[in-house]
């Protein structure tokens, strides 16, 4: 698991499932019920802070008998292999630089041109969860 600050007091926690295999149908209420443990963690550990809850695991159905306590989203296979191949362009844009040369600026202008900037990482990397009917 990983907790990413992406500055201005926001935070996206990552809850990563990597044995799951990939054709299960239904994310397990354990599965919900650690997530929001974590969540809860954040909030005793960042108070006013925010945070995004990410799970990364093969699908996006919520079990019936499952819940989530916050605004939970979903990563699957194909958006977590788009995130680590633009954290790979990323890495290798920074060859071109100085290290001493690097400024908050540059930095941020290669985060967003390798689609890494917040908004990015909202909107294409990550999807809403459906909750299967009781």
């Amino acid at each position: 698991d990983n907790l990413w600050y992406l500055g201005n007091r926001f935070y996206i926690m990552f809850e990563c499932k990597s044995e799951v295999d990939f054709n299960r149908k239904v994310i397990y209420k354990s599965e919900s019920g650690q997530v929001n443990n974590h969540c809860g963690w954040f909030r005793e550990e960042y108070k006013d802070d925010k945070m995004l809850p990410v799970l990364i695991i093969p699908t996006k159905d919520l079990s019936n008998d499952a819940n989530f306590t916050d605004d939970v989203k979903i990563m699957r296979k194909s958006e977590l292999k788009k995130l680590k191949d633009n954290v790979k362009k990323y890495v290798q844009s920074l060859k071109n630089y100085d290290i001493k040369n690097l400024n908050n600026q540059t930095i941020s202008d290669l985060l967003k041109n390798n689609h890494l900037d917040v908004e990015s990482i909202k909107k294409e990397y990550i999807t809403d969860f459906y909750h299967l009917a009781k």
